[in-house]
């Protein structure tokens, strides 16, 4: 083995080492989490679909910024062939009841 090659391995097997030590740590590059977390992402069948959504999207969002009782909400509306989902943090379960029938009602 001629002088060379000892230096070409050594970085090498060093990486493998710090790769398994790594792995028996359970420690996952950021990269890999950010992967296995991202929720994938609803879409609506059509474009008629889609700009019915986005309506309907946008009158339960006005109601919720309408409603005083929510103003400590961060509230996500997404709706997806007319199924509205509501995700977020609200200030109490009542926020979260005025929310959901805000919601329920927008349609109305």
């Amino acid at each position: 083995m001629n002088n060379n090659t000892s230096r070409l391995r050594m970085p090498f097997r060093n990486a493998l080492l710090v790769a398994g030590v790594a792995a028996a740590l359970g420690i996952v590059p950021a990269a890999a989490v950010a992967a296995d977390t991202a929720m994938p992402q609803a879409h609506s069948d059509g474009v008629r679909a889609t700009l019915s959504d986005t309506a309907i999207t946008a009158k339960v969002k006005a109601r919720l910024m309408g409603n005083d009782s929510l103003k400590h909400s961060d509230i996500d509306v997404t709706t997806t062939n007319g199924v509205v989902t509501l995700n977020g943090t609200v200030s109490s379960t009542e926020a979260g009841s005025v929310a959901a029938t805000e919601a329920r009602n927008s349609g109305r």
